[in-house]
């Protein structure tokens, strides 16, 4: 069989990462050329994947730009991200189990947040001037902001079969909004924090990002049979692989026992946090290659923190160009002046109202840590957690607090402590009445959660 390496297939792959890559070194000559830009904490990244949205509206790269590799590339970058982070040799003291669990709460609770405001605005907009609007359609926004596009056109796609036009696109523009909020307001914030003193000028933060760990005496040489950096990423790729046969092995369990309930509601929840079953892999990874070096069988480290880290940067600024550029311009034309009003309202105040709940709760649970900590979890809460690396990074370049750490970690309890709100959401979508009980019970969730939270309260050391 001969191939014919003329054909746009098999150059497609590579067309689409020269877009990538491209937008990042364009976005980095606007930062460094133009003046506001470099004044501020806007990403190279960030800029070229607005530059790859604005595109859209230009017919011939509209085109090129394959919206659903981008998604795919935002998806397991993000996930390598983590896996190359959680294999670097950490000093870190151990993140208590208490607050692993309490922010996982948090986690929840600004699900809850975000989804209680959604809801009150689309009922009051129902009982007042939009009889038309599906009354609980606005708790689709703890899952547009909180979580991934992808839950939010899951539910979207819900209401939409329950009666709600254009529920899918609805859930998608939230989403969208959320991620941008995430990216653009949280680098707002962190030039207005950083003008008040309450974080290291912008020099210092380049001046410690520049600083080369130190590789350790018994580190594998730069290059003998294999290439460092090679090694590097053959060992995050592996681990990555490693994760995915977790989901697969936990996936077919899922729908073993649990059938069509498991296929439709678990499966899709396991691979949405590829990232946690990546970290877990890496974490067994880790305790293999310690076992192995007690007993003499590995004589040398092969890990660097050095490459490891810059391969996770590597990583997140692939996942923030290509999660920017996956989202569907047009998609935001078709909603309709009265369902815009909605959304603007609905993200405003979510987004908001979630900045103020976690600077409170941060406090509480990161008092070693709190700026570090609450942009972690304020552009992960927006956005998705790899924007809340991209801001983290802004704050603790090298990662030397137990905020990345404490971003994965209390992931699985918040999909634990979450499960209730899966069975609220699709109530708010059998009526009025349904809407009010969906209501009230996130509101009674979101109490318990603040109480526990606020008991006996513990510090993150």
């Amino acid at each position: 069989m001969s191939i014919n390496f003329w054909d746009y297939e098999i150059w497609k792959l590579m067309i689409q990462f020269s877009i990538l890559m491209i937008s990042i070194i364009v976005g980095n000559i606007f930062v460094k050329r133009i003046g506001f830009l470099n004044r501020s904490l806007l990403s190279s990244a960030l800029i070229g994947g607005l530059l790859l949205l604005i595109l859209q509206f230009i017919p011939f790269f509209d085109y090129l730009i394959d919206r659903t590799f981008m998604e795919i590339v935002a998806y397991h970058t993000l996930g390598l991200g983590f896996v190359a982070i959680t294999l670097r040799k950490s000093q870190q003291k151990k993140c208590a189990r208490s607050v692993i669990l309490k922010t996982g709460m948090a986690t929840v609770n600004t699900y809850l947040i975000q989804g209680i405001l959604g809801i009150t605005v689309t009922i009051l907009f129902y009982l007042t001037v939009m009889p038309l609007l599906f009354p609980g359609s606005g708790i689709i926004t703890a899952m547009g902001l909180g979580r991934e596009s992808s839950h939010a056109v899951d539910f979207g796609r819900m209401f939409e079969d329950m009666g709600f036009y254009n529920g899918v696109n609805f859930g998608l523009s939230i989403a969208a909004v959320g991620f941008i909020f995430a990216c653009v307001g949280g680098t707002i914030a962190q030039n207005m924090f950083r003008r008040a003193g309450k974080l290291p000028a912008k020099e210092e933060s380049i001046r410690c990002a520049n600083q080369i760990d130190k590789p350790t005496f018994n580190e594998i040489d730069m290059s003998d049979c294999v290439d460092k950096f090679t090694m590097q990423i053959s060992f995050v790729i592996g681990v990555y692989f490693l994760g995915y046969l977790i989901m697969v092995g936990l996936s077919n369990l899922a729908v073993s026992v649990l059938g069509d309930f498991g296929e439709d509601t678990l499966v899709p929840l396991i691979f949405g946090i590829n990232f946690v079953f990546g970290v877990n892999a890496a974490l067994i990874f880790k305790a293999i290659m310690k076992s192995l070096r007690l007993s003499s069988f590995v004589k040398k480290d092969y890990t660097n923190n050095f490459m490891l880290n810059r391969l996770a940067g590597f990583m997140f600024d692939l996942m923030i160009v290509a999660g920017i550029a996956s989202f569907e311009v047009r998609d935001f034309g078709t909603l309709g002046l009265e369902l815009w009003i909605i959304l603007i309202i609905v993200c405003s105040l979510g987004g908001f109202t979630t900045f103020v709940y976690l600077r409170k709760v941060s406090q509480i649970l990161f008092p070693d840590y709190v700026e570090a900590g609450f942009f972690a979890m304020f552009g992960k809460l927006t956005g998705t957690p790899g924007t809340g690396m991209m801001l983290l990074k802004e704050i603790d370049p090298k990662l030397e607090t137990p905020a990345a750490r404490m971003l994965t970690l209390q992931s699985l309890p918040a999909v634990i402590f979450g499960v209730p709100l899966l069975f609220l959401i699709p109530l708010a979508a059998q009526g009025l009445t349904a809407s009010f009980i969906a209501l009230g019970g996130c509101i009674l969730l979101f109490a318990v959660f603040h109480f526990l939270i606020h008991f006996n309260k513990g510090t993150a050391g």
